[in-house]
C-alpha cells in the first residue's frame, strides 16, 4: 500500500495556489512586465533559494523587500540564517559576530573583533542608519563587545551567542539597552545583481503585490 506525505502535497498545492494567484492578481492590474517580487525571485533562483521562502521570512522579519537596495547581501544573510555561534568562528559550523557580518559586508580577508570594527568605522548617527551600516553594543560592561549588520527599519543581522545567526530589532529591550554607537565601512562589497533603476523609487504597485501575497498566505 502506497502512503502518500500529504504535508509535502498540501505544500506543494499552496505554492501552486500561489503562483496562479500573484499572475491572475498582475494581470489585473496591468503590472509592468517585471516586479519586484519577480526580480527577486530570480536571484534567488541563481543562488538555489526559493523566492517565495526568501520573502516570506524577511517579510514576516519586518522587511519591506520593494525598500531593499542591495538583494545580494540579503541573499548572504538567508544562506547564513540559523548558523550556530562560536567565538573565532568563521564557517557554516560556527561564526562570531565580527566574522559573520565580515564575511557579508566586506571584500578584505583581514579579520577584526568588535571593538576593533568600532574604532575602524566612520561613525553614523542612529537616525541616519543604512543599509550594510554596522551596529555596536556593549554586552559585558566594558565596552564595545557585539557588532551586527543594520537591515533596515530598526532591524538588524548578527551572531548571537545563544541564537546563532539571526535578526533582531534595535528597538528590543535588551539590545537597546546596550547600544554603542553605528558606523560606515569602506571596501564594501558591489553587489552582483544591482537593483534595476525602475525599481530604485518605490512602486505602489510592487508594493501592493507584495501586501496582497500576504493576505492570501494569511487566508
Amino acid at each position: 500500500m502506497q502512503v502518500y506525505n500529504f504535508s509535502l502535497i498540501l505544500q506543494a498545492m499552496k505554492k501552486t495556489a500561489l503562483s496562479l494567484f500573484i499572475c491572475v492578481f498582475l494581470l489585473n492590474n496591468n503590472a509592468k512586465s517585471e516586479t519586484i517580487f519577480e526580480y527577486v525571485t530570480s536571484i534567488c533562483t541563481k543562488y538555489n533559494i526559493d523566492g517565495a521562502s526568501f520573502i516570506n521570512f524577511f517579510q514576516n522579519a519586518g522587511i519591506d523587500i520593494a525598500a531593499i537596495d542591495n538583494y545580494d547581501m540579503y541573499v548572504d544573510v538567508f544562506k547564513w540564517l540559523n548558523t550556530p555561534y562560536r567565538y573565532g568562528g568563521k564557517t557554516e559550523y560556527g561564526i562570531d559576530c565580527s566574522h559573520y557580518v565580515f564575511k557579508i559586508q566586506s571584500e578584505q580577508e583581514a579579520y577584526y573583533t568588535s571593538s576593533q570594527l568600532a574604532n575602524i568605522t566612520d561613525f553614523v548617527a542612529k537616525e541616519d542608519l543604512q543599509e550594510g551600516d554596522l551596529v555596536f553594543f556593549n554586552t559585558r560592561g566594558s565596552g564595545v563587545s557585539h557588532v551586527g549588520l543594520y537591515l533596515q527599519n530598526g532591524k538588524f543581522t548578527h551572531a548571537s551567542s545563544s541564537q546563532g545567526v539571526t535578526i533582531s530589532s534595535l528597538n528590543d529591550k535588551y539590545w537597546a539597552a546596550r547600544y554603542v554607537k553605528a558606523g560606515r565601512i569602506t571596501n564594501v562589497k558591489e553587489p552582483a545583481n544591482p537593483k534595476p533603476a525602475q525599481f530604485q523609487q518605490k512602486n505602489t504597485k510592487d508594493t501592493d503585490v507584495i501586501e496582497t501575497i500576504n493576505l492570501y498566505k494569511q487566508k
